[in-house]
């Protein structure tokens, strides 16, 4: 439910980019899977990842640094985590 008070028209254009982009969206593969290692160092890879990018995109760091974080991430727990999910899934269908 979308409500914010006293904006009806923050509500519309909210609703209005929810009916465009939810159709599109692209659910997260590990939504309901289980990783210990996401859970201990799930937050610290996101943010290596995220600060990654956006110093990409603010011109601080080369596009050659995502490759470089890409194999971080992965050596970090990245390649754990998929092992993870990937046992939890074959578990549970």
């Amino acid at each position: 439910m979308l409500f914010v008070p006293g904006m009806p028209e923050a509500v519309r254009a909210l609703h209005a980019w929810q009916v465009k982009v939810v159709p599109v969206a692209i659910r997260n593969a590990s939504f309901g899977l289980q990783s210990s290692t996401y859970t201990a160092q799930g937050t610290t890879l996101r943010a290596l990842m995220d600060d990654t990018v956006t110093g990409v995109i603010a011109g601080r760091l080369p596009l050659s640094e995502l490759d470089a974080a890409a194999r971080k991430w992965r050596d970090r727990g990245g390649d754990r985590m998929a092992e993870e999910f990937a046992k939890d899934y074959a578990a549970n269908t």
